[in-house]
């Protein structure tokens, strides 16, 4: 039962930092002025940093699931934990996209 509450912990708070990081992303879009774009740089740079500082927490969430397949034959949390580690790859790929576009932009202005 700990470690079913172990999980579900861990999914929760990897699910709801995630869509947080979401709308952070979203709320990204190419802006006119050059010190803007590099406001804007610095924002993605503090998200790759906290996107990478979150790796140990996917990690966490995925050993929990692993956990708890071996103990019993339910194979959804391995489901869920899968994607949510593509969520967070996808967002981790986003970001990396994004930063490096707006660099472009910044290096030519």
């Amino acid at each position: 039962m700990d470690q079913w509450k172990d999980f579900d912990s861990w999914y929760e708070r990897c699910s709801g930092w995630l869509k947080e990081v979401e709308v952070k992303v979203k709320d990204t879009e190419l802006k006119a002025t050059l010190k803007d774009k590099q406001n804007q740089l610095e924002r993605l740079r503090k998200l790759q940093e906290e996107l990478n500082a979150r790796q140990g927490d996917i990690d966490k969430l995925s050993d929990s699931a692993q956990d708890l397949v071996r103990i019993s034959t339910d194979t959804r949390v391995i489901s869920q934990s899968s994607q949510l580690a593509t969520k967070y790859q996808t967002l981790k790929v986003n970001v990396k996209v994004s930063y490096t576009n707006i660099s472009e932009f910044v290096i030519n202005s």
